[in-house]
């Protein structure tokens, strides 16, 4: 899995000043670029995941052309655990970072929180001991 730093679309006054010292200051140097920081993992582990919805939505009746239930049948909400095992221990920010890119890229995360559905999943950073 791949996180990239952001970058501000717009660059502000003081972002162009400081790119055009930098450029100056390092114009006999070859620019490198520093490559994305990627985050290792081994495996992600899911602990007691459960989903709920009302189960009204896909049993009232009677069921009538051209009216909804009057409760969606969807998934409501989504809980539990993901143990994240990796190479090295893992911070908060990564963590908040390999979550939010996982629901933006995931098909079903996407899908589910589209619909309608939370979901309210602790990642957690699994310790080192269970990773060797």
């Amino acid at each position: 899995l791949f996180v990239a730093r952001h970058l501000p679309l717009e660059p502000d006054e003081s972002t162009s000043v400081q790119m055009e010292e930098h450029m100056s200051s390092n114009s006999s140097k070859k620019r490198r670029r520093t490559p994305p920081r990627r985050i290792m993992l081994d495996r992600l582990e899911f602990i007691d995941i459960q989903a709920w919805r009302d189960e009204q939505g896909a049993l009232e009746l009677p069921i009538l052309p051209n009216q909804p239930p009057s409760v969606p049948s969807r998934l409501q909400e989504i809980t539990g655990t993901i143990l994240v095992h990796s190479r090295e221990p893992l911070t908060g920010d990564t963590l908040v970072a390999l979550r939010e890119q996982t629901e933006w890229r995931c098909p079903v995360a996407n899908m589910m929180m589209e619909s309608g559905c939370k979901i309210n999943v602790e990642w957690l950073s699994a310790p080192q001991e269970l990773n060797e």
